[in-house]
Order: C-alpha cells, then structure tokens, then sequence
C-alpha cells in the first residue's frame, strides 16, 4: 500500500505514525513545505523572545522517520492533485503515486486587505522561518505594532516586549479574545498585561499602511496614525487549500470531510486546520493531533470514527495562565463565578438550562481538568465541591 501525506503538522505526522503501527509494510511518503520535521507551532513566540533554542521544539526528530521507515520530502509543495490517476505533483516536479492520500496542509496566515500590507518589515509567524527573519528584522529596531488581539498575537507581542521593544497590538474588536472570554474577563487580562508593558488600541480597523521616514506608518479609519518599525500581523489563518481548487473535493472554508475523516473522494482524506468538519475548523494542535490518529487509522484499515472534542485553548503569557474551555458565548448561558484566593485571577462557569457549557480560568486554571470531565454534567451536583456562587 502506497500512502502519500501532504504536511507533516500534528495531523500529517500523527497520521503518519498511526499507519506505520497498524501497517508495518506500507509505504508511506511526506512531503513538507517546511524546513524541519515535526516541530510544536506553539512554542515559536519562545524561539521569538530567545527564551527557547528551535531545536527544543522538535516533536519528531528526522531519526525517528528514518526508524519507522517513513520518507520526509522537505521544503517541497504540492502543486496539482489528479485524483482520478492518483497521482501528485510537487513544484519542484516530483511525480507521487498514492493508494490513499491525506492532505494535512494546514493553514496559511491572513494578510488583512489594506493598501502597504506586502511592505518591508511587515511579518507574519507561522514556522521557524518566519522567526529568523523577524529576529533579524526586529534587532536593531525599537517599534512594533502587532496586529491582532488573539492568541498568538498576544503571545508574539509579549515575546517583543522580552527583547525589551516597545509594542502596541492593535485589534479590531473592542477586546481581546474575542469568542475564547467573556467581555469582564477581557478587561481583565488587558489589565494585566498593561502590567506586563503592552500598549493596546481596541476596536480599531486599519486604512493603510505606508513608509515615512524610515518608519512605518499605520493609518487607522479614525485618522489615528502610529508609526512604527516592525508590524507583526496576527490576523488568524485560512486553509492552504488552493491546490485542491481545480478537483471535484467538495469544500468551504477548508476541505470537507466525514466522522472518519475522508473527504468526498474515496481514498482521500483530510486532517487539521485544513479539514472542515461539521462546519468548524478549529485551528488547535490537539484537536489537529486527534484528527490525523482517527485519519491515519482509517487509512491503514480501521474504521474509527472522530468523536468531537471539547475545545481547549489556552494561552500563557509572563506567567498568567487562560483557558477557556468548551462554549462561553452561546446565548441564554447563565455565568457563575468561582471562588479564589487569588485576588489577580478571574474564574467562571458557564451554563445553559443547568448544564456546563463552558468555563474560563485566568490566573488560577487548578480546577481546569475537573471542569473539562463535567462539561455536560448538571450543574448543581458539582457545585458545592467547586465553591462556586
């Protein structure tokens, strides 16, 4: 059996080492449009602020291929899909044939839609590349304004303020997190992380950005204008999917796939930031994990379904840890407060009709594997153990 895997994120490689255990014989191929083999995304704000070395980030270093006799085609795209011969091609030319294929290519960054975005010194971080270039960029520079308040931008802005920059994130909502905390709890992290030496600038939306005098210059539709030297842009991430647009794969925002993770086309399957399924793409490593292991079980033979998970995201900054569990923003939640000793941290349960929801930790998250296993739980059997009001 011949399997071809486009991406070596947590789904193509999770997918990967699922085939090998349940295929010891297969073929199994990987192409990526990275430089390393499987690294954690989430620590590249670490690599930013130099508090991490890019090597500490490997998940599965290239010896670990080679033991499971797994081959790693890197810095290699793939430009066409023909899935009725079954064949890939790469853009460097390199001619694949696949019995199952899984696309795990992931997501690409947003680059927002105003005029001087494609400018010098403008940034998006998605791989260790990226990090290099802005290390370099940003070194004998003061300014940053990092557009976006979510969380890597949060994360990215406070790794700047660790090689001691001067940093203004600016965000189009009028908090930040917006769809992972509450309103008070925005206010409450803002809070914080003023502390901390970030400048904010909330609900904002960007005209244009230009160079003046060896600065760059960010014009907002309020006719504020800030200058700066670096721009950071954290505006989320769309499906790299544009390879798949000229085949009969059905797709919305991202490629659409079952409770199996196959797409419309027998044998072809899909993982990840770049895999829609029940309408959500979720753009979190665990669940990106989990949806490459069912994938890659399927692939080698089984017939595993995907059970949706309860969304997780976390985000630690200086110290200050957020979780936001499950729903927090659905309508008619009723909130409930947890009681803390800690006078700078923000706990809250989330439910509808009695039932847990959802919840969010900021600052104290002791209680978060407790609240996870009781989402769906009644509300009222668990209160007291949690002192909540």
């Amino acid at each position: 059996m011949r399997y071809v895997i486009i991406g070596n994120g947590p789904a193509g490689a999770y997918t990967a080492n699922w085939i090998r255990k349940k295929d010891p014989d297969g073929q199994i191929t990987i192409v990526s449009d990275e430089s390393y083999p499987l690294y954690s995304r989430p620590g590249l704000p670490d690599v930013l602020s130099g508090s991490k070395l890019p090597e500490k980030l490997i998940i599965f270093p290239i010896d670990w291929y080679k033991k499971n006799n797994i081959e790693l085609i890197l810095n290699t795209k793939a430009a066409s899909i023909d899935t009725e011969s079954k064949n890939i091609i790469t853009d460097s030319n390199i001619s694949l044939d696949y019995d199952k294929l899984m696309i795990a290519t992931g997501g690409k960054p947003n680059r927002i839609p105003v005029d001087g975005i494609d400018g010098k010194n403008i940034f998006t971080l998605r791989n260790l590349n990226d990090v290099a270039e802005i290390k370099s960029a940003v070194e004998n520079n003061n300014g940053v304004i990092v557009i976006g308040g979510g969380l890597l931008g949060l994360e990215t802005a406070y790794s700047f303020v660790l090689l001691n920059k001067n940093v203004t994130v600016i965000e189009y909502f009028n908090r930040l997190l917006p769809g992972h905390i509450d309103e008070e709890g925005s206010y409450k992290l803002q809070e914080l992380l003023e502390c901390l030496g970030l400048n904010f600038i909330l609900g904002a939306e960007i005209k244009e950005t230009s160079d003046y005098k060896n600065k760059k210059r960010v014009l907002l539709k309020s006719g504020r204008q800030i200058s700066t030297d670096i721009i950071q842009i954290s505006a989320g991430i769309t499906p790299a999917v544009d390879f798949i647009r000229n085949t009969k794969l059905k797709y919305g925002r991202g490629i659409i796939v079952n409770s199996h993770m196959e797409t419309n086309i027998r044998d072809i399957y899909c993982a990840g930031d770049s895999a829609e399924y029940n309408g959500r793409i979720y753009g979190l490593w665990q669940i990106a994990m989990k949806q490459g292991i069912t994938a890659g079980k399927n692939m080698a033979g089984d017939h595993v379904t995907y059970k949706e998970d309860i969304p997780v995201v976390k985000l630690k900054v200086a110290g200050i840890n957020i979780v936001s569990i499950g729903e927090t923003e659905l309508d008619g939640l009723e909130e409930h407060r947890l009681n803390t000793h800690d006078t700078n941290s923000y706990n809250k349960i989330f439910t509808l009709d009695g039932t847990i929801k959802g919840a969010i930790l900021i600052g104290d998250i002791s209680l978060e594997n407790v609240i996870k296993e009781d989402i769906g739980k009644d509300f009222s059997i668990i209160r007291n153990n949690i002192k909540a009001e």
